[in-house]
């Protein structure tokens, strides 16, 4: 049974690592409202050309500390550096760091920051911020299909399906062999009145 682990918001960098620590099979990604095997939190310090990520992580139900993990190099290779991390949180928890891919999901670092600003704004609940950085990702990286992806995710919440149709189309366009993205094209679709688009859609997420 994989282990539940909650990032933590504050990191600065939640959604990279998020995203590198669900790719062990051992280890799922908690929900805000899920009891948490383990908690990781941390930061993202800027000091000049260079940038040093550290995070902690505390055991879910005691909060006692399990390990810590950091990593410092150039801004540009915030990938590697998420890499690492990930990396040290799985050695932490005992789990070996099998199917972590070195393959970022874009080759923006600009892009990729407009991103982790739009999953924060998200988080918070401001969907306009959110949306308004999702676009300038996916402007600075068009194949950034996470970044449209979310983009169709914050226009679900405005409550403009057929605008979040577009960018959910996008986002399968960019990566046509993730099946969320081909559920979340039939669900907007559904939203927006287009049932034959909706169903074309969920047949693609088989």
């Amino acid at each position: 049974q994989p282990m539940i682990v909650m990032v933590s918001n504050q990191t600065g960098m939640e959604g990279g690592l998020r995203d590198r620590l669900s790719q062990s099979k051992r280890v799922r990604i908690g929900e805000p409202t899920e009891a948490a095997d383990a908690v990781v939190t941390g930061t993202v310090q800027k000091m000049g050309a260079q940038v040093r990520v550290t995070a902690r992580i505390l055991d879910g139900a005691r909060r006692a500390g399990l390990g810590a993990a950091a990593a410092t190099g150039r801004a540009e290779d915030i990938f590697r550096l998420q890499e690492q991390v990930a990396g040290q949180v799985l050695a932490a928890l005992g789990i070996g760091a099998e199917g972590l891919t070195t393959t970022p999901e874009t080759s923006s670092l600009a892009a990729y920051r407009a991103f982790v600003e739009g999953n924060a704004a998200l988080a918070r609940g401001e969907v306009a911020a959110a949306e308004s950085a999702f676009l300038r990702a996916v402007a600075d990286d068009p194949k950034y299909a996470k970044a449209w992806n979310n983009l169709g995710a914050a226009r679900m919440r405005a409550g403009r399906p057929a605008e979040a149709l577009t960018a959910f189309q996008k986002a399968a366009e960019a990566d046509p062999v993730v099946p969320r993205h081909w559920v979340n094209v039939a669900v907007a679709a559904q939203s927006a009145g287009l049932p034959a688009v909706a169903g074309a859609a969920a047949f693609a997420a088989l």
